[in-house]
């Protein structure tokens, strides 16, 4: 996927802040931010750094409303890239590579069908 185009979607849900790409990467927008002090300061666009989760997962950190939650990276581009006309509940990568959040390697399961990928592993 190196030379594939990297293509930027919203994340529904926090006031357009926050952006995910078809290669797994998440960036904040510049903007005001309030400070503990109440005092508004500017924070410059930027890559987030993301972190590895107790099972292994790529994951992020969004704030909200002063609020911070963790996101797991392959459900973020799953939901943004991926289509999902059964409504299934699981992201399984391809590539059995938990780290490897490129969209090409995504894809929707049910959680049986899920389950059964793991076995293999």
């Amino acid at each position: 996927m190196g030379n594939l185009k990297e293509i930027w979607k919203l994340i529904p849900g926090f006031k357009s802040e926050y952006y995910i790409s078809n290669k797994g990467r998440v960036k904040s927008v510049s903007r005001k931010i309030k400070a503990k002090n109440g005092k508004f300061r500017l924070s410059k666009e930027k890559i987030l750094t993301q972190s590895i989760n107790e099972k292994g997962y790529s994951r992020v950190y969004l704030s909200i409303n002063g609020h911070t939650v963790a996101k797991r990276v392959n459900r973020l581009v799953a939901d943004a890239f991926i289509p999902n006309p059964d409504n299934c509940s699981d992201v399984h990568h391809l590539d059995r590579n938990r780290q490897n959040n490129n969209a090409n390697n995504l894809e929707w399961m049910n959680h049986y069908e899920n389950l059964q990928e793991r076995k293999w592993v």
